[in-house]
């Protein structure tokens, strides 16, 4: 999807016309993923997208590649130190990485390590004329991660709340049926009518009638 975004910026500022019968040049791809993540990888991986298919396809007629490499440290500290760009690359990582330890929410944190960059000549050149391009992959993956742990635990928080709303329900269905409550005093526990608290113990297999 990033590379995509480069392409279609390519053929809007040169102005192609992709739907008319003339095929349209491109540059060749040439992807690499640079990883700096936490989590154990190689060196070096080719990564394949069709690995990422529901069903296995070994036809190659849809393939898209992209090679690997570690540049956290003790991997490839020889292509660091010979690569200004990505030691550049790393620090403006460690910037942002910094900056969300600080307590910044995404955003700030972001957009600080860029503005910090730029002010201290590291990457200022690329990082001028991709600011925008480079915050919003950055917002992303952070995002990402944010938003899956999110859902993962508004989904427990609301896994114990329904369960609890459930167990308190049964035990008011109960001791109406029993005779021990009314249904009006029940139904106001809940916060629904004692038309909503019937349907709801018939819902729940009781289909004794609520005496009044």
């Amino acid at each position: 999807m990033y590379f995509s975004k480069m392409y279609d910026r390519y053929i809007i500022e040169h102005s192609y016309n992709i739907y008319g019968s003339t095929l349209v040049k491109l540059p060749t791809p040439r992807y690499t993923v640079l990883y700096n993540g936490t989590s154990k990888q190689p060196a070096f991986m080719k990564l394949k997208l069709s690995d990422a298919f529901i069903h296995e396809d070994t036809s190659g007629d849809f393939e898209w590649t992209a090679n690997m490499v570690n540049i956290n440290h003790g991997m490839n500290d020889e292509l660091l130190n010979n690569c200004r760009p990505l030691q550049e690359y790393m620090l403006l990582i460690e910037e942002i990485r910094k900056n969300r330890s600080d307590g910044m929410e995404v955003e700030q944190a972001v957009d600080k390590a860029v503005t910090y960059c730029i002010n201290n000549n590291i990457l200022s050149e690329f990082l001028t004329k991709h600011r925008a391009e480079v915050i919003d992959v950055c917002i992303t993956e952070y995002d990402e991660q944010a938003f899956v742990n999110g859902i993962r635990e508004e989904g427990r928080q609301e896994g114990r709340e329904e369960g609890r709303q459930e167990g308190r329900a049964l035990t008011l269905y109960s001791l109406v049926n029993s005779g021990n409550l009314k249904p009006d005093i029940a139904a106001k526990e809940l916060g629904i009518s004692i038309h909503e608290f019937e349907i709801a113990m018939k819902k729940a297999g009781i289909n004794q009638p609520v005496s009044k």
